[in-house]
């Protein structure tokens, strides 16, 4: 098993562990991770509607053993009606997996992607019942919006851009003003203060 060491990380401000709301965090890390087969992974607004999706991890087997290697499932995609068997389903989630038997993410797996037609990612394990096999998974979907203010912040803040943009309004200026510049060139106009601060820079 490779490891690659964490840079920072985003945790959703109203994440609950014991409502188990909002389990969804993103992070970033000091190097790119190598993903061999898959290049990259696409999250979608409104993703197709499949029967089966993917998950893969390094969680316990059905032996509850501890694994080094990553391994993967099947797991079909569930009804509403099936989700509401393992009680409480909080907003944003949604189930798959076999309702009884082996075949489902496991204890060690929270965090794996759910994948459907190899590349499209649609959840995140976040917990299962001891009762049954299904498993609830955070809802990519859901939260897409989350994700994409939260990865410019993770990045821009923390991450290559050190310098904060900055801005400022810049009153449009009429020929005569823009003609005291000196000369104007074709095509042309002029906006900001006349004189002050307020006006872009070098």
């Amino acid at each position: 098993m490779k490891y690659v060491r964490m840079k920072q990380f985003i945790i959703h401000g109203d994440y609950d562990e014991s409502k188990l709301l909002n389990d969804i965090a993103l992070l970033s890390t000091m190097r790119k991770i190598p993903l061999n087969v898959v290049k990259r992974v696409i999250l979608m607004k409104s993703p197709p509607r499949v029967k089966y999706a993917y998950v893969s991890g390094w969680g316990n087997d059905e032996f509850d053993q501890l694994q080094l290697t990553l391994k993967h499932t099947n797991a079909l995609m569930q009804t509403e009606n099936v989700c509401k068997t393992m009680g409480w389903l909080p907003p944003g989630v949604f189930c798959a997996g076999p309702v009884t038997g082996i075949g489902a993410a496991e204890v060690g797996d929270s965090g794996g992607a759910l994948i459907i037609n190899g590349i499209i990612q649609i959840g995140l394990v976040s917990y299962k019942m001891d009762s049954k096999s299904l498993v609830g998974y955070t809802n990519v979907s859901y939260f897409l919006d989350w994700i994409r203010r939260n990865s410019k912040r993770l990045y821009c803040e923390y991450g290559h851009l050190k310098t904060a943009l900055k801005h400022t309004s810049a009153k449009l200026q009429n020929l005569a003003v823009c003609k005291s510049m000196g000369w104007l060139p074709v095509g042309t106009f002029c906006a900001g203060p006349v004189t002050g601060l307020g006006a872009a820079n070098e």
